[in-house]
């Protein structure tokens, strides 16, 4: 994915000095052995399959080595992807991927400060502590970029910049980790060399490398083939140039969850005596840091505009979890688009052109081309009208409370959907096309939402559908757990709704999207402390998390 030109023809006066990759001298059984050994206890289960989500979501360990879990490395038309090696259930933890290289940026330092120095970023993350249905297959694009993308899934998106390419190639260079020399034979660097496009990466016996080895630990060249691809020739060639086009290839940027960072100093808090989720961000609460880094397992993550899988930062590492059920032998893939998946056809694949210089054919995007061409005309229509038009609007009348102009804008945003309503019934629209379509004209059903909000009257069944889009189209984001929190606060505010069922379904939904972004082996203690530390504004002056 080539997200900016390959730097090849302008780093002549760039030096890191000539990288020589051999393969790695020592045995994989061994390396892993040692690692169970010195692994520690947050990771001790994961060598068996067994991990436990919770105690990696608030333990003060750090996550220093991978783990894999029921997916394995394919090819596909464009690249090499992931899918599923058995049927996976919604909420099951795939991977924990830590960087090969890594660089972090605290609000400060976006806001205006200079980025670190090359020694300095080196420092901070000296030892590396720190990528469903038929999507993967025809997504125009191999997949390296970022996740939910630095966006943290609505926000300004952080693109890494010339510094900091040159930084983690740096890093890369003077690593002597085993995984990260292994790991270099099969990242992109845009040549398509048959001696690395031929060969698949095995993942566990490439997590199986200690991320600290190095290669004169042990004397097995026989076993260490298993981590390295299987060519006629015994080394793949890495100079300056390489290895500043392979960083630039596989580059990613992702934010900090801040819900777990909550956790986590909740966990502090009540380990120094403190009782309460209040105590917890008392005792010193860090705000999200942006991370740029090369998370080589989640490079294979295709996306997808309706993607099978969540990703959060956390310690450094990138956390996959399946967001939906997903069949045995299916591609995995991941959001690249952060709220823009939540756009029209149009608007999703001009953003991901600009991205990654290609173009999604996903199973939503080709079901929704194959739309009347006047229906998608008025869907953009009305998208660009909220965007431009009434939302900008909407927020200047909530701002100075103008109850005439709020009125107004409802009931143009009501008439809008009223024409969408009779387009579908016109164009005999399939209900799966319809969800996919009313999830790109989720701006209209956002703003109709929080403009009967600012009049007064919340509409929970309008919540309800926010919350069934996006847990459609994009399980486990941000939008779904916030549209599943102001459903499930509305039915509680009825009283009936205890006796009549509704609020018990509405905070199984919002469990459920809670487990699609952090684990189904998210407990009910931590469900609980992640619903009562997350923020609770006011509906109608909800703005800012886009």
């Amino acid at each position: 994915m080539a997200r900016r030109q390959l730097r090849s023809t302008n780093c002549a006066n760039r030096s890191l000095g000539h990288v020589h990759i051999k393969q790695p001298h020592f045995s994989i059984a061994a390396a892993a052995a040692r690692q169970q050994q010195h692994r520690p206890a947050v990771l001790s289960q994961a060598v068996n399959g067994q991990i436990d989500i919770n105690e990696i979501y608030t333990s003060s360990d750090s996550i220093s080595n991978p783990y894999v879990g029921p997916v394995k490395a394919v090819r596909l038309k464009v690249g090499l992807g992931l899918e599923s090696s058995r049927s996976l259930q919604a909420g099951e933890t795939l991977l924990l991927s830590t960087p090969l290289a890594l660089i972090s940026h605290s609000a400060e330092e976006l806001a205006g400060a200079s980025p670190p120095t090359a020694g300095a970023a080196a420092a901070s993350s000296q030892g590396v502590i720190p990528g469903e249905d038929d999507a993967g297959d025809d997504a125009e694009d191999d997949g390296a970029a970022d996740d939910e993308s630095g966006y943290d899934e609505g926000g300004q998106q952080y693109e890494a910049t010339d510094t900091d390419i040159d930084q983690l190639a740096e890093q890369l260079a003077g690593s002597s980790s085993a995984r990260t020399r292994a790991w270099l034979q099969f990242l992109d660097d845009g040549s398509l060399e048959p001696s690395r496009t031929s060969q698949l990466p095995d993942l566990l016996a490439l997590a199986a490398l200690s991320s600290s080895s190095s290669s004169s630990e042990e004397a097995s060249p026989a076993a260490a083939a298993a981590a390295a691809p299987d060519s006629s020739s015994s080394s793949r060639q890495i100079d300056d140039n390489t290895l500043l086009d392979i960083t630039d290839l596989n580059v990613q940027v992702l934010v900090e969850d801040d819900a777990l960072l909550g956790l986590n100093a909740a966990a502090a808090a009540a380990a120094a005596g403190g009782s309460s989720v209040d105590d917890g961000l008392a005792a010193g609460f860090e705000e999200p840091k942006t991370l740029v880094g090369i998370w080589p397992e989640l490079n294979l993550l295709q996306h997808s505009c309706s993607p099978n899988t969540s990703v959060v930062a956390h310690k450094s590492a990138a956390i996959v979890t399946a967001s939906r059920g997903v069949a045995k032998q299916a591609a995995l893939s991941r959001n690249l688009l952060g709220a823009n998946l939540l756009a029209p056809l149009g608007e999703r694949r001009a953003a991901l052109q600009e991205m990654t210089g290609s173009k999604c054919m996903c199973l939503r995007c080709r079901d929704e081309e194959r739309t009347d061409r006047n229906f998608q005309q008025l869907m953009a229509e009305i998208h660009e009208a909220c965007i431009q038009q009434v939302g900008p609007d909407l927020e200047q009348a909530v701002e100075v409370d103008d109850e005439a102009a709020m009125e107004g804008l409802r009931d143009q945003l009501a008439a809008y959907c009223e024409v969408v309503d009779a387009a579908f019934s016109k164009f005999a629209v399939k209900q799966q096309t319809q969800i996919w379509l009313q999830a790109s004209l989720f701006k209209l059903y956002e703003l109709t939402a929080i403009a009967s909000a600012a009049c007064g009257a919340v509409d929970a069944r309008l919540l309800e559908l926010l919350a069934a889009l996006a847990g459609e189209v994009c399980p486990g984001s941000s939008e779904h757990i916030f549209w599943a929190r102001q459903y499930r606060n509305e039915i509680a505010s009825d009283e009936e709704a205890y006796f009549d069922g509704a609020l018990r379904q509405a905070e199984k939904t919002l469990l459920g999207a809670y487990q699609a972004r952090y684990g189904k082996g998210l407990s009910r203690g931590l469900y609980k402390q992640l619903d009562a530390q997350a923020q609770q504004p006011e509906l109608e002056l909800e703005f800012e998390y886009e």
